[in-house]
């Protein structure tokens, strides 16, 4: 009987050793990346981003883009286009898609969106970011941001990164 209780614990030994070896293998995976383009020049500022991938989220499968931002222009805005642009775990490109808000704002208001990127890959998302690209004022003018200043935040991300790939497909 002692012989069995003592052949029990050392089993019951190399068994939690193994577990205890195994749990350390396992690695959690990173967690998004969320990255907001500074732009002193825009009249729009985004003051919250985050974006993750959902595998059966409320909007669906894909990477969801969900933002804050404010007017601190000096007029009215009838509509704000945002650049999203999506990498995945090696820094490659996913995509970008246009996150357009037709909402009216007043100065220094604020205002939310949220869109949905379903890329075939989406699985493995890592990284996104954000950008004000083009804002239309209530009197019809449009303001445009520096695409130098977008290219060479995305840089960082991949140091060959295309700008064509930020240009919409010619139909």
């Amino acid at each position: 009987m002692l012989m069995h209780l003592k052949s029990i614990r050392r089993r019951c030994a190399v068994v939690c050793g193994l577990a205890v070896a195994a749990s350390t293998l396992i690695v959690a995976a990173p967690g998004p990346k969320n990255i907001i383009v500074i732009q002193p020049s825009s009249p729009v500022g985004i003051t919250e981003y985050k974006a993750e991938y959902e595998q059966a989220g409320s909007m669906g499968q894909g990477i969801t883009h969900a933002l804050s931002y404010t007017n601190r222009g000096r007029q009215r805005l009838s509509a704000v286009r945002f650049g999203l642009v999506a990498f995945d775990v090696f820094n490659g490109f996913l995509g970008k898609m246009d996150g357009i808000a037709m909402s009216d704002v007043n100065v220094n208001r604020s205002q939310r969106g949220n869109w949905l990127q379903a890329p075939s890959s989406a699985f493995s998302f890592l990284t996104s970011v954000a950008y004000v690209e083009t804002v239309r004022f209530e009197d019809g003018s449009i303001w445009q941001a520096d695409a130098e200043t977008i290219l060479e935040e995305l840089r960082k991300i991949d140091k060959t990164f295309d700008p064509k790939l930020l240009k919409p497909p010619t139909p």
